[in-house]
């Protein structure tokens, strides 16, 4: 490889990791921007390069619904990625029921509703209410119930992953139970 095009995929790199860090995506149209200023066919060439150069491996791309994005994987996971992106596509239906049963399958616990009024959901007061009446007109969000504590925290959970009981029972213990057990 060039000096020239190795010193442009090492700037590429860097702009995509620094971005990174402040919890941004970058889209492919920024590429085109300073500081990178690449070309169409630079571009893709470039992207060509960091899938094959092991220095650029932390380098990934995820598609969104109208735009391709990259983020850089040492300081970002996989799952952040998919909810930014799902915020930039402004999905918020997808966005609630797919951080609902990734939590659902993976940890498996219910999500605390109020999770979504902090960043990167950002929701206001009334919104996490509407986005939860649309899941349940949806049939592809059936699987998204709730479960409310006996101090009135509501949390999501997904039937997929976890029965009703056991999301009512770690709901009730993460509110209120567990600040009565010494």
């Amino acid at each position: 490889m060039e000096d020239d095009r190795k010193d442009e995929l090492v700037v590429t790199a860097d702009f995509i990791r620094r971005v990174t860090k402040e919890a941004r995506l970058v889209k492919l149209e920024e590429l085109y921007e300073e500081p990178t200023s690449l070309s169409q066919e630079r571009l893709n060439d470039m992207l060509e390069q960091i899938t094959i150069n092991p220095d650029f491996a932390d380098i990934k791309s995820i598609r969104g619904s109208e735009r391709l994005y990259f983020y850089s994987s040492k300081d970002m996971t996989e799952n952040y990625a998919k909810i930014l992106v799902r915020i930039e596509d402004k999905d918020l239906l997808k966005m609630v029921a797919e951080t609902v049963r990734h939590e659902s399958k993976i940890y498996p616990r219910p999500t605390d509703g109020r999770l979504f009024s902090t960043p990167p959901f950002s929701f206001g007061e009334n919104e996490l209410s509407s986005v939860m009446s649309q899941l349940k007109d949806q049939e592809i969000y059936q699987d998204i119930q709730e479960a409310r504590a006996s101090n009135g925290a509501v949390y999501l959970y997904s039937e997929r992953f976890m029965t009703k009981d056991h999301a009512m029972a770690l709901t009730e213990w993460i509110e209120v139970l567990q600040h009565e057990t010494p």
